[in-house]
């Protein structure tokens, strides 16, 4: 079994970690495999992302419909091809994210930095980017960053941020980033400036984030350069950019 995995794995990244009709195919034939062989935390999960190139554009497909036999591991709305979360974790298929650095309005030289909640099976209790999360389904970056504010901090886009902006467009593609996980992403990336009364409004949602705190940025550039296995790979990825913006 795991030799088939690790072909079909092999032909995802072959095809630039798109589903085409050969990964289709590949992907229909796990059906025979058990739960235990799909080791992943997030199987079961029903939530689907799309499958994206390197521009974020969507794959399309002229599939019609499915064998109602197979598993419904994937499925084609308007001709674009989404596969649940897991599926894209376990096989390496690009999938849209957002990410979103929150700075201090009265402490230029400080940014905050999440706690991964112990909770989390991907990598708990590291520093991370305050805010980030995957796209869902057809949904926008612009909707997803509004939905993940809300459910990580609590916070309203139009009432607590200020100069929300895009400061990068990036892709991340590392297939082994952990066992049974592959992180390929197209990630959009915000900053903004949490606006003085915001404050008190900041709720940490349960199982989303362990903490949240105000790191000065000198020191958060060298946590992240001498001390990696504490740094969230969101964060990692992300930090470049902020710092060629600042």
């Amino acid at each position: 079994m795991e030799e088939q995995i690790q072909l079909i794995r092999a032909l995802c990244r072959q095809e630039n970690h798109l589903v085409t009709a050969a990964a289709l195919k590949a992907i229909q034939s796990l059906g025979t495999l058990a739960e235990d062989d799909l080791s992943t935390p997030e199987y079961g999960t029903p939530e689907y992302l799309v499958n994206c190139d390197t521009q974020g554009r969507p794959v399309r497909s002229s599939i019609k419909s499915q064998d109602p036999h197979d598993p419904q591991w994937y499925k084609v709305v308007d001709g674009q091809i989404l596969v649940l979360r897991w599926l894209a974790h376990f096989l390496g298929l690009r999938h849209r994210a957002i990410h979103l650095f929150l700075d201090h309005p009265d402490h230029p030289d400080c940014t905050f930095v999440q706690i991964r909640s112990l909770a989390k099976y991907n990598q708990p209790g590291l520093f991370d980017i305050p805010v980030a999360g995957h796209v869902d389904g057809l949904d926008s970056p612009e909707e997803t960053v509004r939905k993940e504010l809300n459910e990580e901090l609590g916070l309203d886009i139009d009432q607590d941020l200020v100069d929300l902006r895009v400061l990068a467009i990036f892709n991340v593609a590392i297939p082994d980033f952990q066992p049974n996980y592959a992180e390929i992403e197209h990630t959009t990336l915000y900053r903004a400036t949490i606006e003085p009364a915001s404050y008190s409004r900041i709720r940490l949602q349960e199982d989303e984030l362990g903490g949240l705190i105000l790191f000065r940025k000198d020191e958060l550039a060298g946590w992240i350069a001498s001390r990696g296995e504490q740094v969230g790979g969101g964060l990692a990825d992300s930090w470049y950019y902020y710092v060629e913006d600042a």
